[in-house]
């Protein structure tokens, strides 16, 4: 687990100081501009952010909630069903 702090828009490694990633917005997109010596190459996103997966499904309110996309993942494939047979995924 990565410790991390929100400074001017992007996320830093708080034990070392490192760049991890600028913020996104609703649609996905980096907020800002990159710190200087960083390339877009050094720019990690989470995978479920490049396979467009919506920001609000993998935004963590608090550092101890789970997101939609881990509540899901945890669940039985029964359940899945279900929630796919009422509409709610």
């Amino acid at each position: 687990m990565v410790r991390c702090q929100l400074r001017a828009g992007a996320l830093w490694e708080l034990d070392d100081g490192a760049f991890l990633h600028r913020t996104i917005d609703a649609r996905g997109n980096p907020i800002g501009d990159l710190p200087d010596g960083v390339s877009p190459a050094d720019e990690p996103y989470p995978p479920l952010i490049r396979l467009d997966v919506p920001p609000a499904f993998v935004r963590l309110e608090s550092p101890t909630d789970e997101n939609i996309v881990t509540k899901v993942m945890t669940m039985d494939v029964d359940g899945i069903e279900r929630l796919i047979e009422q509409r709610i995924l």
